[in-house]
C-alpha cells in the first residue's frame, strides 16, 4: 500500500506518539507503585527514624571496677538513652531488662513492662571488683539470647560458673535489641580469653540473627584505644545481627555511642509482624503489570494509526 506525503506524515507523527504515551505510562506506573509496594507486600528494610513497632531493649552491662566512668555516662544520660528507645517504639515505651557481668552473670531485671523497676536498677549501678581481665561476656550475653535461667552452668570452655537470677521473659518485641557494654574481651567463666571465647561472640551474633524473633546487638567497646583482640569479636557480633558496634575511648561518651546505636539500627525486615521472603511469583505479576500499562496504551493507538491510514487511503482511492 502506497501511502502519500500526508498519510506518511501522519503516521509519523502517531508513532511519536506512542513512543511519548509509553515512557509516560511507564513512569507514571512508577511513580504510583514503587519497588516493594507492588504485589506480593515485599518487604524491604526502614530507615532507622521511622518507628519499628514494640521495642524490647535489654543492656548488657560490664559493671566491674574499670567501668567507673562508663557506668557513671549511662547514668547521667538514661533519660535521652530511654527517649532514643522510645522513639522507635509504637506506643512510646519500650519494653527493657538488665543484666550485669564480671565472671559470672547477674540477671538484675527481665525483660518486663514494669519500666520503673529497670531503669531504677539502672540507674543504681556501681562499678566495682571484677579482678583479672577478661571478663564473661559472650556467657551474659548467652543468657540474653537463649533465656537462660539461674545457677551453675560451664561455659565454652568447660569452665565452670553462675548465674544469679532468672532471663525467662520470651523477647517479644518486634524489634528486639541487646545493648553489650564491656572494656575488655570475652572471657567466659575463667580469666583466659581463648580462641572459643572469641569464636562464641560471633556464633551468638549469627545464633541472635536467626532467634525467633530475631535479636539486632549493638557491641560498645569501652577502652583507651581499639585494641584488635577485644573489638573484632565485637565487630563480628554485631555485624552477624544485624546490628552496630560503637567505640567510646575511656567511656566518656557512652551514652552517645548507646544512643547512635539504638536509632541507627534498622528496623527488621517485617511486615505485619512476620518476615516476608521475596515472592517471584509477585515479582513475575507486578512486571507483567507494568508492561501492560504501556502495552495497552501502545496498542490503543496502534489501532487508531491503522484506521487513520486506512481512512486516508480510502479517501485517496
Amino acid at each position: 500500500m502506497n501511502f502519500n506525503f500526508n498519510t506518511r506524515k501522519f503516521l509519523a507523527g502517531t508513532l511519536a506518539l506512542v513512543m511519548v504515551m509509553s515512557m509516560t505510562s511507564a513512569a507514571v506506573f512508577a511513580q504510583n507503585f514503587p519497588a516493594g509496594d507492588g504485589v506480593g507486600n515485599i518487604a524491604t528494610p526502614q530507615q532507622a527514624d521511622e518507628i519499628c513497632g514494640d521495642i524490647d531493649l535489654v543492656f548488657v552491662i560490664d559493671d566491674t571496677g574499670s567501668m567507673f566512668t562508663a557506668i557513671g555516662n549511662v547514668k547521667a544520660n538514661l533519660p535521652a538513652i530511654m527517649a532514643a528507645a522510645d522513639s522507635k517504639d509504637d506506643d512510646g515505651q519500650a519494653r527493657v531488662g538488665l543484666i550485669t557481668f564480671k565472671d559470672s552473670v547477674s540477671v538484675i531485671q527481665d525483660l518486663t513492662a514494669t519500666r520503673a523497676a529497670v531503669v531504677a536498677s539502672i540507674a543504681g549501678l556501681a562499678a566495682s571488683g571484677g579482678g583479672p581481665l577478661p571478663e564473661a561476656s559472650n556467657e551474659a550475653k548467652n543468657t540474653a539470647i537463649n533465656n537462660l535461667g539461674p545457677g551453675p552452668r560451664n561455659d565454652i570452655d568447660g569452665n565452670p560458673g553462675v548465674q544469679v537470677g532468672d532471663f525467662s521473659a520470651p523477647w517479644a518485641g518486634d524489634q528486639n535489641i541487646i545493648i553489650l557494654i564491656s572494656d575488655d574481651d570475652a572471657g567466659g567463666f575463667d580469666d583466659n580469653s581463648s580462641p572459643a571465647d572469641k569464636q562464641q561472640m560471633a556464633d551468638l551474633g549469627t545464633a541472635a540473627a536467626a532467634h525467633i524473633p530475631p535479636i539486632q546487638v549493638g557491641d560498645v567497646n569501652v577502652a583507651f584505644s581499639e585494641i584488635a583482640s577485644t573489638r573484632d569479636p565485637m565487630v563480628a557480633d554485631a555485624t552477624n545481627s544485624g546490628g552496630l558496634y560503637g567505640f567510646t575511648s575511656i567511656g566518656v561518651d557512652t551514652a552517645d555511642v548507646i544512643i547512635d546505636i539504638i536509632v541507627g539500627i534498622p528496623c527488621p525486615e517485617v511486615v505485619g509482624g512476620e518476615f516476608l521472603p521475596i515472592d517471584t511469583t509477585a515479582l513475575l505479576v507486578a512486571g507483567a503489570q507494568t508492561n501492560a500499562v504501556w502495552i495497552m496504551s501502545a496498542l490503543a493507538v496502534i489501532g487508531s494509526v491503522a484506521f487513520g491510514a486506512l481512512y486516508l487511503s480510502t479517501r485517496r482511492n
